[in-house]
């Protein structure tokens, strides 16, 4: 009996404190992004009408979803690659390319996945990318309010909705989405 005791009193330790270092370490990093990253905001478009079973989120339909590729740009779903970004004349991020290969640290880039490539005869193929901010999620409460607000907001030709995220080394976090400039979350205080 004794030396299942010496045996077993570890390994609970050990998973003991496994259980609260994973969640530690992925706030964590959820923060360094938050203080260290540089913010792009991109901008939203309309979503069609979601399954409310889904969960309490907000979906995002960013515009920029969609850039030119070489024609031996590997054609698998779900193929991770590098989206570099760049800003234009009024703020908002652009793709500049997507990379197979990791760029270097100067350059501003985020990890996602392509969704599918469209192959035309006459143009480069076109991969629409899937951005890992694509759900803002939001108080259970406030978000029906809040998706009710973006989602005719998106649909109102005078209206302008983005999302503002921060950016480091290639990992993204939503700090907010926007309507009009002004933050989706002081509709609700």
């Amino acid at each position: 009996m004794n030396w299942s005791l010496k045996i077993l009193l570890p390994v609970f330790i050990i998973v003991a404190l496994a259980q609260w270092l994973v969640p530690a370490q992925m706030i964590w990093e959820r923060e360094v992004i938050l203080k260290k990253g540089k913010i792009y905001r991109f901008l939203t478009a309309p979503v069609d009408p979601n399954n409310p079973f889904i969960g309490k989120y907000i979906t995002l339909n960013i515009k920029e979803g969609a850039a030119r590729v070489d024609r031996t740009f590997p054609t698998k779903h779900d193929q991770p690659v590098y989206v570099l970004l760049t800003v234009d004349n009024a703020g908002f991020a652009k793709i500049k390319s997507v990379s197979l290969i990791e760029p270097s640290k100067e350059e501003a880039y985020v990890k996602a996945k392509v969704n599918w490539i469209l192959n035309t005869d006459h143009e480069e193929p076109l991969a629409n990318i899937d951005y890992p901010f694509d759900e803002y999620y939001m108080e259970e409460h406030k978000a029906p309010k809040a998706e009710l607000a973006y989602q005719q907001a998106t649909r109102d030709s005078t209206s302008r909705t983005y999302v503002q995220v921060k950016i480091y080394k290639g990992n993204a976090v939503i700090e907010d989405v926007f309507i009009n400039d002004k933050p989706l979350t002081s509709y609700f205080k």
